[in-house]
């Protein structure tokens, strides 16, 4: 039967096409086809990792290839599912990802050394970027064409350009489709929601007799979101110890509305400020006495106070809910305030995004002549999705005397207190949750010729030579966050020249409202309406114009076979612009981040080529040996020129046993974002703490390298002098892009072994193949930036500056101004830059093991029904993985075998990952087994002694698909991802609900079926 034919084909392809990449042909599924005939079906074939055309498929990368019906087994459309479970990749923003969010995109990142260090391919040609950073978004390929997907480890510069640090993700698509296929697929899960559908159509066919080939696909998919209510890991924000207690746990930034007694820190000397704030508690005292209080000692510096509906002040105790008095309700934030008074986030966050996608793709090729063929692609992507947030905690500075809704009482109390303004925070349920609606729009065409060109000196040599314009736009929409111009002016009563507001639930512009924010549910309709940021839109482009061409073939032939080379040349452009909302990028949104708009771009010229040179073929001890080498030079119009360069080779002593060894020195080039961010200036407090320590009242001053420190201060101005005293109270400082930054520099080394079952070995094992290689990867002048309070305190310190240098790495972020040698505000030209800089450094090292099997039992008198059985495993033993902040920094330890809250070398790193699947085709009939393991990891920053939950153990999951071929037209398929409904572990640093949702799953059991027909 047709689909049976399909399945058995894809078994053994998908079992092996690992073995087969790795250096040796793939075993015939028939056993009668003569060695001729074999030979007479090879044809000339392009391998991800190199651009020569060879008639076999070594190489001297590692690649690890995943089949088309691999990728299917999954009961979800979005395909990184599946590649995130393979060893080499490690889980970027997912599905279940709520703060930060992806926005529906999904981005790879090989190695964990970040998504914008791999390349990501299609058809060994670049996509247009999804982000600043420069990674692809893979949310916008087409999945019902997919055919397989290679991935290749270490820098692969020197062939596709910069990016291609940490390795290489090919998706090749299928370019040969007869027919039409129709197919659609429901999941849901084991709790009934996290609703998934998809449909997929492809059609394909010869045209113009057989001259051309037209392809066509179209795919849509929707899935349903998830409350972080419906699990129990996160259905409260609550904090769990490694004896199965939990506490409550969220934010203190309440609905209710609180504000912190504050010390008095301006009467005068120290006595004067302790009088001043001895009153000023004595009058909270005397308040909270009156409404019934007995212990005084609950009136104290840092205790947080807040507003009862009625506008009266109650007690809110320290974040665990000390001492809460007075309070009235009604209770809105979700815990028991006599337990502890914060805020329980979870109910309104997200566990799932929703998603809904729409894709086309289309492909063609048409043989001109014999020698001349047009091939062409084109692709359109849209999806949206949503985030959502639990409502804004804002800020809101309160001025006493000209606030109106605060109460009289509270008024004169204040007075009494000596307090003329506080800040109040806030949140501000009236609004509603805070709402992302993200909205992207991808599209890319790509059209060229390829061919052979007519016999040089007797060679043939293959050119092509191609054009792809590619534009990526992402729009985010925020939705239920406050506003802080109307505020101020709705707090202020309204005076004249108020803002007009946004047009609000009655269909006309608002005007000022007061705004009452003291007490919960005392934000009125009216006043929503008028506080509420609307059209609040960001907007972010990205456009890429490739040409590339290039011919490969053979020079001369050696004893040991033909000399084969690759020649080419590439012009690229990227342009970039992120223009956020206008209340972004004023500050003025409260509860969001604030951001200038982006805008900028770059080109680039390079030449580049590779040579293959077999030595020794069919030898004694060297059935092959070979070398290979590879160069590219590349030229950016902002100023930057890099070398990129791999040499390497490969030895087979005999035929079942193969030695692969490479080195390439691969770049990241600056990504747009790293260049062209805005640069934002900003104001910090001078404190005690960061006060400078050049200032000869600083504790550099008088410590035991004062002469040094002065030394280097004076070397930095000259108009600093024993006596020179730091004036300003507040800190310049420059945070943003960098137009002057440099390339990353990544060296990688592979070194492995390909073996096979020799031709000796019994029958029934002649399928076995295996793969071991080692990688190492170090990349220098990573780029990074140092905050100022760390710049300003090293400089200085003889741990990170042991020679008093200033022309160490934190040192020349000071910029003093040239006649004060301020680095204050005061100063007109005194500035701390914690711009982007090539700063840091990573290194990875570990080794990939692969074992691929296959046996058709019945061939050895089994009984009929066990079919085909194959096997292959994929596995990483991480070695090493360390980073570097900056060259004055020590290096870190290594943080393999670690879990931690998501910032760099604190995201989980397993030091084994396998991922393993065990399959079964039988007539009409196939069915697969998929085994993921994830090794135990330890939380370093848990208080074990303390309770934390400080190691997880190790963590398996299985995944199940089957499926019949009723006719020749129809397939039925279905299968359970989570089979055992693995729960997600708990542990202390879990940066989100307490976990890690990108590495565990916290969906729980998923089913989906599905049906598929070909005509």
């Amino acid at each position: 039967m047709k689909f049976q034919l399909k399945r058995e084909r894809l078994l053994a392809s998908t079992m092996i096409a690992g073995a087969a990449l790795f250096g040796f042909a793939a075993p015939a599924l028939a056993q009668d086809t003569s060695a001729q005939e074999q030979t007479s079906q090879v044809s000339d074939i392009v391998v991800t990792g190199s651009r020569i055309r060879v008639r076999d498929t070594t190489g001297s990368s590692p690649i690890v290839t995943v089949g088309a019906e691999q990728l299917e087994e999954i009961g979800t459309a979005t395909i990184e599912t599946y590649l995130n479970a393979l060893p080499q990749l490690s889980p970027s923003l997912t599905k279940t990802n709520n703060n930060p969010s992806s926005g529906g995109a999904a981005f790879l990142d090989l190695r964990q050394l970040g998504t914008s260090r791999g390349l990501t391919l299609v058809n060994g040609r670049r996509l247009v970027p999804g982000s600043s950073s420069g990674a692809v978004d893979i949310s916008i390929l087409p999945s019902g064409l997919m055919d397989r997907v290679e991935i290749i480890t270490g820098g692969a510069s020197a062939v596709y350009g910069a990016d291609a640090v940490s390795g290489v993700v090919n998706f090749i698509l299928k370019d040969d489709f007869e027919g039409a296929q129709v197919s659609a697929q429901y999941g849901i899960s084991q709790e009934n929601d996290g609703k998934e559908v998809q449909y997929n159509m492809v059609l394909g066919g010869a045209f113009a007799d057989g001259r051309g080939h037209l392809t066509f696909a179209a795919s849509h998919n929707t899935r349903d979101g998830i409350q972080q209510t419906a699990r129990d890991i996160s259905r409260t924000a609550q904090y769990c110890f490694n004896d199965g207690t939990c506490v409550p746990d969220g934010s203190p930034t309440t609905g209710d509305g609180t504000f912190t007694i504050s010390a008095v820190t301006n009467a005068g000397d120290d006595d004067a400020n302790k009088a001043a704030t001895d009153a000023r508690l004595d009058a909270f005292r005397t308040y909270f006495a009156g409404r019934g209080l007995t212990n005084p000692n609950l009136i104290r510096v840092g205790q947080r106070l807040g507003f009862n509906p009625d506008g009266s002040l109650f007690v809110a105790g320290d974040f665990k809910g000390d001492g809460v008095f007075g309070y009235t309700g009604p209770n809105t934030n979700g815990w028991d305030p006599a337990d502890t008074f914060v805020y329980d986030f979870n109910p309104v966050n997200l566990l799932q995004s929703p998603y809904e996608r729409t894709n086309f793709y289309s492909q063609m090729k048409y043989d001109l002549t014999d020698r001349i063929q047009f091939y062409g692609d084109a692709l359109f992507s849209t999806y949206s999705s949503t985030n959502e947030l639990a409502e804004s905690p804002a800020g809101f500075a309160i001025p006493v005397a000209t606030t109106g809704t605060l109460s009289p009482e509270i008024k004169t109390l204040l007075a009494n207190a000596n307090i003329a303004s506080f800040t109040l925070s806030r949140r501000t349920n009236e609004l509603g949750p805070r709402t992302y609606n993200y909205d992207t729009t991808a599209y890319q065409a790509t059209g060229g010729f390829r061919g052979d060109l007519p016999a040089i000196f007797g060679k043939e040599w293959a050119y092509d030579v191609y054009a792809s314009y590619g534009k990526y736009r992402s729009t985010q929409e925020y939705i239920g966050f406050p506003e802080a111009n109307r505020i101020r002016a709705a707090l202020a009563g309204c005076p004249a020249g108020s803002p007009t507001g946004p047009v609000g639930r009655k269909g006309t512009p608002t005007t000022c409202v007061p705004l009452n924010p003291f007490g919960a549910n005392n934000i009125t309709a009216d006043q929503v309406d008028y506080i509420t940021a609307k059209g609040q839109v960001a907007v972010t482009e990205i456009e890429q114009k490739n040409v590339v061409a290039s011919v490969t073939g053979d020079l001369f032939t050696l004893p040991a076979g033909p000399v084969s080379f690759a020649f080419g040349g590439e012009y690229r452009d990227l342009g970039y612009s992120d223009l956020p909302p206008e209340g972004v990028q004023t500050g003025t949104l409260l509860g969001g981040n604030s951001a200038g708009p982006v805008v900028g771009g770059y080109d680039v010229w390079e030449v580049f080529g590779e040579l293959r040179v077999p030595i020794l073929a069919d030898k004694p001890f060297a059935h092959y040996l070979g070398v290979e080498g590879g160069y590219r030079w590349s030229d950016y119009s902002i100023g930057q020129t890099t070398e990129t360069w791999k040499y390497g080779g490969e030895w087979a002593p005999v035929d079942w046993m193969r030695f692969r060894a490479l080195q390439q020195r691969a770049v990241r080039a600056p990504s747009l974002g790293e260049l062209f961010r805005t640069q934002q200036e900003s104001y910090p407090g001078v404190t005690t703490g960061n006060l400078d320590p050049c200032d000869k009242d600083s504790a550099a001053r008088t410590g035991a390298n004062a002469a040094q420190v002065l030394a280097l201060c004076q070397a930095q101005s000259s108009q600093i002098t024993a006596s020179w005293d730091s004036v300003g109270s507040q800190y310049r400082t420059f945070s943003g892009g960098n137009k002057n930054l440099n390339p990353e520099t990544a060296d990688s080394t592979t070194i492995g072994v390909v073996l096979r079952a020799p031709a000796s070995v019994p029958s029934w094992a002649s399928s076995l193949t295996a793969t071991v290689d080692y990688f190492d990867i170090q990349i220098d002048d990573v780029i990074s930036s140092i905050g100022f309070s760390t710049s300003l305190s090293r400089c200085f310190n003889a741990d990170f500056n042991p020679t008093f240098s200033n022309a160490n790495v934190y040192c020349q972020n000071l910029h003093r101004d040239a006649d004060t040698g301020y680095l204050t505000s005061t100063g007109l030209n005194g500035f701390i830059t914690a711009t982007n800089a090539n700063l840091a450094q990573f290194k990875a090292s570990g080794v990939d093991l692969a074992v691929n099997y296959n046996i058709t039992p019945a061939d050895y008198g089994a009984p009929a029904w066990l079919g085909r059985l194959a096997l292959s495993t994929q596995g990483t033993w991480y070695e090493n993985q360390q980073f570097q902040s900056d060259s004055a920094s020590p290096i870190s330890g290594n943080f393999v075998g670690g879990i931690g809250d998501g910032t760099p070398g604190e995201t989980t790193l397993p030091e084994w990952k396998f991922n393993t699947r065990f399959s079964w085709a039988y007539e009409d009939f196939s069915a697969s087994l998929r085994w993921t393991y994830i090794s135990s990891v330890v939380d370093d920053a848990a208080d074990v002694a303390a309770g934390d939950i400080g190691e997880i153990d190790a963590y398996s999951y299985f995944h199940l698909n089957a499926s019949w071929a009723v006719n020749d037209t129809l397939e039925v398929f279905g299968g359970i991802d989570n089979l055992f409904d693995k729960a997600p572990p708990r542990y202390a640093s879990g940066f989100q609900y307490q976990t890690d949702p990108s590495t565990y799953d916290v969906i729980g059991r998923y089913f989906y079926v599905g049906a598929r027909a070909r005509f």
